[in-house]
């Protein structure tokens, strides 16, 4: 399936982007692993099939420039683009009356929306001449919102809207993956995230911990759906019917992700 075939992945130095780098090097794939920190890209390297092809590029996906000059490397090394991987992405932790600093929802917005539509814009040309897929990366916070996420909910939203419009445009030319995942066992997108309250207790952690998919299930299932051309993957599966909660009653959700969080 995906011999020969070309990945890009973006946010490939940690977490899921990492964990679909490993897995799919294994299935004889060209990768081009992208991210900020040239260190951690290395480290995913050192993990990947030995036998793999593997470059690194070094980009920040904020900055359009560098997303035109990855996308351009990762075609000059392999001569192809199969696979479009939408990883890069960060979280945030507070209410929005605590934020004191409003640069960083400008930031979230950034990194995880604009990120995801300058690599597009620039990757279209080569996955059109493949009949290659966009996956993208977004969150059970693309469909419903969440409580002390508004920045981080907004932007899924977006990415969401985005992905689902250029399905449309482009059903016969490429494909489409929005993965939506709730949370994810394994990854370091929380500590990570803009927190300027502290609003989760150890309680609360445990219990969202509960909840949530392991980061070897999630990969499991995101190359399952690559390779089946689906269009649309909620983890876990039982969250399918949080938009349909969410449209017929909006206050049982909130009371519900309240005591959640």
């Amino acid at each position: 399936m995906f011999e020969n075939k070309t990945i890009f992945i973006t946010g490939a130095s940690s977490g899921l982007g990492r964990a679909l780098a490993v897995k799919l090097s294994y299935s004889h794939a060209k990768m081009a692993l992208m991210a900020r920190s040239w260190e951690k890209l290395e480290q995913t390297k050192a993990l990947c099939n030995p036998d793999a092809s593997v470059e690194l590029i070094y980009g920040d996906v904020t900055d359009e420039e560098h997303c035109k000059r990855a996308i351009q490397h990762a075609f000059d090394t392999f001569g192809h683009l199969d696979y479009l991987i939408l990883n890069a992405g960060v979280s945030m932790w507070s209410r929005f009356d605590a934020i004191s600093d409003i640069s960083s929802m400008a930031k979230l917005m950034e990194t995880n929306y604009l990120g995801a539509v300058y690599c597009v814009h620039h990757a279209l040309p080569l996955l059109k001449k493949t009949h290659g897929m966009i996956v993208g990366i977004s969150s059970v916070q693309g469909k419903i919102p969440v409580p002390y996420h508004s920045g981080y909910v907004a932007s899924k939203h977006a990415l969401q809207g985005f992905l689902d419009t250029i399905r449309m445009e482009l059903r016969n030319e490429i494909n489409v993956l929005t993965v939506s995942p709730g949370w994810i066992d394994g990854t370091n997108i929380r500590e990570n995230a803009f927190n300027e309250h502290k609003v989760l207790d150890h309680q609360k952690t445990n219990n969202r911990k509960k909840s949530a998919i392991l980061l070897e299930d999630c990969v499991t299932n995101v190359i399952h759906a690559m390779k089946n051309n689906t269009h649309d993957l909620v983890l876990p599966k039982r969250y399918k019917m949080l938009s349909w909660v969410h449209l017929l009653f909006p206050n049982l959700m909130g009371k519900i992700l309240m005591r959640q969080l």
